[in-house]
C-alpha cells in the first residue's frame, strides 16, 4: 500500500517528519501505479527521494529539510533509511531509489517532453542520448552550473512534461520548487541526483549481487572515495543516533498517549 502521511510540525521530534512523509510502497504493481498517476496529474508536481545523506544534511539545514517535506512525493532510498523505517516501528517497503525508478518512468513516459538539467559534458550529451533512444523528445539539455534563472527560463520557453535534474543536493530540490511554483501547465520535477552520471556510464552500478545484499553504498564509494567516503562512514554515526534518539521519542511518546508509566 502506498501511504503518505501528515507533515509534522517542528520540536523535539523533528525528524520524524521526514519519515511520516514518506510514501511506502509495498509492490511492484503500486510502483508501477504511483509513477503512472505522477505522469498523468494535472498539475506541476516534484519527485524526491530520501537516504541518510539527505537526512543529515536536512537536519542542519532547514530550507532543505522543508524542500523535502514539500515534495508532492517523498520515496525511500537505501538501506539507511529502511533501517531506521524498522527501528521506528513503521514500514519499509521497497527501495525505491531514483537509480532504477527514473529510467522506468522515462520508459513509462515515451513521446513526452523532457528537459534534463545537470552534470558537465560530456556525461550530459551521452545521458540525453539514452533518454533520447528512451522515446523521450528532449527539448532542453543544460549543465547543472548555470545560474537559476536560466533553467527557468528553458522551461518557460520548452514547456516540458518532465523536467530532470541532476545537480544534487540541496540545489536540485531548491530549483525543483522554483519550477513547481512558476509552472504553467502540469509537469513532473524529478530530484534525480547523480542519474544522468548513471545514465551516461560516467559510475558504474554495483555488480548484482551486491545490490541484493544492499552494500552498494561500497561499490559506489569505492569509484568516489574522496565524495562520498564522509557521506557514508562519517555520516553514518550522527544518522543513527538521530533516528535512536527519535525512537525513544516516539515510544515515549505513544506510551504518554495510552497512559502507560
Amino acid at each position: 500500500m502506498v501511504t503518505s502521511l501528515d507533515i509534522r510540525p517542528a520540536g523535539p521530534e523533528v525528524g520524524l517528519d521526514l519519515f511520516d512523509k514518506l510514501s511506502v510502497v509495498e509492490t511492484e504493481r503500486e510502483l508501477d501505479s504511483l509513477v503512472s498517476d505522477l505522469l498523468d496529474r494535472k498539475r506541476a508536481v516534484v519527485l524526491s527521494f530520501l537516504n541518510q545523506h539527505a537526512f543529515n544534511l536536512a537536519m542542519r539545514d532547514a530550507p532543505f529539510r522543508r524542500a523535502l517535506l514539500e515534495s508532492d512525493i517523498l520515496l525511500r532510498d537505501g538501506v539507511g533509511i529502511e533501517v531506521a523505517l524498522k527501528l521506528l516501528g513503521r514500514p519499509a517497503g521497497l527501495n525505491s531509489n531514483g537509480t532504477d525508478l527514473i529510467p522506468l518512468i522515462l520508459e513509462k513516459a515515451r513521446g513526452r517532453r523532457v528537459a534534463i538539467f545537470g552534470t558537465r559534458e560530456p556525461w550530459l550529451g551521452a545521458a540525453a542520448d539514452r533518454i533520447g533512444r528512451l522515446g523521450a523528445e528532449i527539448v532542453s539539455c543544460r549543465d547543472g552550473f548555470q545560474p537559476e534563472a536560466s533553467y527557468l527560463d528553458q522551461v518557460r520557453a520548452t514547456r516540458p512534461s518532465i523536467v530532470l535534474l541532476a545537480m544534487g543536493m540541496p540545489r536540485q530540490e531548491s530549483l525543483a520548487a522554483l519550477i513547481r511554483s512558476e509552472a504553467e501547465e502540469p509537469c513532473l520535477i524529478i530530484n534525480g541526483g547523480a542519474i544522468l552520471d548513471f545514465m551516461a556510464n560516467r559510475f558504474r552500478r554495483a555488480p548484482t549481487w551486491m545490490q541484493a545484499a544492499r552494500i552498494e553504498w561500497i561499490f559506489r564509494m569505492a569509484q568516489e572515495p574522496e565524495r562520498l567516503m564522509r557521506r557514508y562512514l562519517s555520516g553514518g554515526p550522527p544518522f543513527a543516533m538521530k533516528v535512536l534518539r527519535l525512537a525513544w521519542h516516539q515510544r515515549a511518546r505513544r506510551a504518554l498517549a495510552s497512559g502507560d508509566p
